[in-house]
């Protein structure tokens, strides 16, 4: 059967579709909620943007060359 949205079960959740950049999947930051280092090396929890907390991931901060506003404005 169809999935139909009701009150108890709430809507039907998609996950939008990554970018391809030069052949790659990428995927927009919403935001970065937390950091840490781990064994040694410095990590973001990112909020990626349209998907729930539930997909936040912790990537290393190579993984995040172009996300330099996100990461000062988690700083600040």
């Amino acid at each position: 059967m169809p999935y139909k949205e009701t009150e108890a079960h709430g809507p039907n959740f998609t996950h939008p579709p990554p970018d391809l950049v030069k052949g790659s999947e990428e995927y927009e930051v919403e935001s970065i909620e937390n950091s840490r280092v781990h064994q040694g090396r410095l990590q973001y929890l990112v909020k990626w943007k349209g998907y729930p907390i539930l997909d936040n991931t912790w990537e290393p901060q190579g993984h995040l060359k172009n996300m330099q506003k996100h990461i000062n404005n988690f700083h600040k």
